[in-house]
C-alpha cells in the first residue's frame, strides 16, 4: 500500500516444500460478478496494493531436481541415460520459446541448451499449458504432439 512501510504490515505465505503443488478448480462466474471482480482488482492494482505475479522459472523442473536426489530418481537416470531438451512456448510453438535441458546421464536439470558439441538425444516442443497437463498426467503426450503437428 502506498505510504505504509512494509515493516508495519506485510504478508507472506508459509509454504512447506515437502507437499506437491495442487491446482484448485476454476470457479466460473456470471458476467455481473466478473465485471465487479475485474473492477475491484483494477482498483487494487491502481492503488499499488496488489501487483501481477510472474514466475519466470518452472517449478516442475525444480521438483525434478529434487526427484533426482531420491532413490527412484537415481534408478530413472540409470535406466534411461538420455539427454532431452524441452522447449516451452507461452502461446504458440516457436515463438518466445524457453529451452530446458534434462540430463539423465548426469542427473541435472538446467535452463538453456547444451554447451559444446554435445547434442540432445531428443528435443520436444510444447505449449506451456499442454506441458503442465502432461506433467500432471492430465494429457497424453501423443495428444500434445498431434496439436503441435496440426496447428503449426
Amino acid at each position: 500500500m502506498v505510504g505504509i512501510s512494509p515493516n508495519v504490515v506485510s504478508h507472506s505465505l508459509n509454504i512447506d516444500k515437502s507437499f506437491p503443488p495442487n491446482q484448485q478448480k476454476r470457479i466460473l462466474l456470471d458476467d455481473n460478478r466478473k465485471k465487479t471482480l475485474k473492477g475491484e482488482v483494477d482498483r487494487l492494482k491502481a492503488n499499488q496494493f496488489i501487483r501481477d505475479a510472474f514466475y519466470p522459472d518452472w517449478t516442475l523442473f525444480d521438483l525434478m531436481k529434487h526427484h533426482f536426489e531420491t532413490e527412484e530418481g537415481k534408478q530413472l537416470c540409470n535406466k534411461f541415460n538420455l539427454v532431452n531438451q524441452i522447449k516451452l512456448a507461452p502461446k504458440k510453438i516457436r515463438i518466445d520459446e524457453v529451452c530446458y535441458t534434462i540430463d539423465l546421464k548426469n542427473a541435472k536439470v538446467f535452463k538453456g541448451t547444451l554447451e559444446g558439441e554435445e547434442k540432445p538425444d531428443a528435443t520436444f516442443s510444447f505449449k506451456e499449458d499442454d506441458f503442465v497437463k502432461i506433467a500432471f498426467g492430465k494429457m497424453n503426450p501423443q495428444i500434445a504432439f498431434m496439436r503441435l503437428v496440426y496447428t503449426s
